[in-house]
């Protein structure tokens, strides 16, 4: 697992547009720890001001695709996708 996090209130953009960029391109990542809270199973109502660390860390962190057989080519694609949304 590979984790990234972005402060995306500072680029301006959202989590979910930087995974629709990505997997446009064909490179799926994932949400990474959805606060427990977050789960129908803990439907409280909780005052989520009491949580700021896990909603920046959920808003602002995702894992991307790791495994065996990844490429030095196809890490070097990955990098320059993610440069290349981060730089519009």
């Amino acid at each position: 697992m590979f984790l990234i996090s972005i402060n995306f209130s500072k680029i301006r953009s959202t989590k979910n547009k930087f995974l629709k960029f990505l997997k446009n391109k064909k490179i799926f990542c994932q949400y990474h720890y959805i606060p427990i809270y977050k789960f129908k199973l803990f439907n409280q109502k909780l005052n989520i001001n009491s949580y700021k660390g896990a909603e920046f860390y959920y808003k602002n962190t995702l894992s991307l695709p790791i495994f065996y057989d990844l490429k030095v080519a196809s890490q070097k694609n990955i990098i320059n996708k993610i440069k290349s949304f981060l730089n519009k």
